[in-house]
């Protein structure tokens, strides 16, 4: 259901859209004939997340969060599919749906008076916040929530499979990427560091490496996007990377990253590091692809390319300051940027 979108995403080709569009649509249908008040509370829920009992079904948020956030979000495919494949009678259709989903899901789960969803656990706020259904103006208080509970909990992780992809990208979105990175690095366990601590040469299927559990499994491994998402600060912006976001999360603890994907349009790169009070961001756009690259400074004036300043820069283009970053914009080409760190 979800995938032939990420196909669109990465590639730019709508042929995976235009094949499984119907199977698609009865998938819909079928979730919607298993929802009351259009809330889906059947299933598995936030498996494997990390409560009092050993790991299995979902114990720290409801099955309805899970199963209604994904049953919204395969609505919200299917009317962006629609828009795009020229399928207009289903364009407000499946609008419609998608708004009552939201409004039955924020009526159930949300608690405005703490800004948080359901139990409040890490999953319960970050569906919500990464899917468009948390509302607008409190979507930066979900996402402080979101991060708030993971720093309260020493920086260890509770989702579970279904929700820890979730959890990677509300951290992301957001500006938390330094809560991201102490949660993915800690090693007192639950997590990664702590399965390499225990001896693990895969992932496990369990965050506490239950040897009852797959010791060969690849559900927990989100935070590799995040490793070019974040890290690496690539983003496509458009499908097909026609138009590209960089921007790299320079984090605390780190003193340089680089990362690189091999896009349909051409090779995607950026490569970060600290070096004598100065940071260097390193970028790469291929043939045919414009970017928006985030450079952390005060402002544009404050940084410089190939040694020239901005203004003599050539094809970058000063857009913005935003969330302590200057941003540029640039062809195709090998960029530069140098500010003071």
């Amino acid at each position: 259901m979800i995938d032939p979108w990420l196909v669109y995403q990465m590639y730019g080709d709508t042929s995976l859209l235009e094949k499984h569009y119907d199977m698609m649509a009865r998938y819909v249908a079928y979730l919607g004939s298993k929802a009351k008040d259009q809330i889906v509370s059947h299933g598995l829920g936030d498996w494997y997340d990390i409560g009092p009992k050993p790991p299995g079904v979902s114990q720290l948020t409801s099955l309805g969060v899970t199963a209604t956030a994904v049953y919204y979000q395969d609505v919200k495919i299917m009317e962006q599919a629609a828009r795009i494949l020229g399928r207009q009678e289903d364009v407000k259709k499946y609008e419609d749906q998608a708004t009552a989903i939201c409004a039955a899901f924020n009526k159930t789960f949300f608690h405005p008076e703490t800004a948080s969803y359901d139990r409040n656990s890490q999953t319960a706020n970050a569906m919500p916040l990464v899917l468009g259904l948390a509302p607008q103006e409190k979507r930066a208080v979900v996402a402080e929530m979101l991060a708030r509970g993971i720093r309260e909990n020493g920086n260890r992780v509770t989702a579970g499979d279904v929700g820890f992809h979730y959890v990677v990208a509300g951290l992301t979105e957001n500006g938390y990427d330094n809560v991201l990175y102490d949660m993915v690095t800690q090693d007192a366990g639950p997590g990664y560091a702590y399965q390499l601590q225990k001896g693990a040469t895969t992932l496990t299927e369990a965050w506490d490496t239950n040897p009852a559990s797959s010791q060969n499994h690849c559900m927990l491994g989100h935070a590799e996007e995040w490793l070019y998402r974040g890290l690496g600060g690539i983003s496509p912006a458009a499908p097909g990377f026609r138009q590209i976001t960089i921007k790299p999360a320079v984090v605390r603890g780190l003193d340089s990253a680089q990362a690189a994907y091999e896009s349909v349009r051409g090779r995607v790169g950026c490569a970060w590091r600290r070096e004598d009070g100065r940071l260097k961001v390193e970028v790469e756009v291929p043939v045919g692809a414009e970017a928006d690259v985030h450079v952390p400074a005060e402002s544009a004036q404050a940084v410089t390319e190939s040694g020239r300043p901005i203004a003599q820069a050539e094809g970058v283009t000063s857009i913005k300051t935003e969330g302590g970053a200057a941003v540029f914009h640039t062809g195709s080409g090998v960029y530069r940027f140098e500010s003071r760190d």
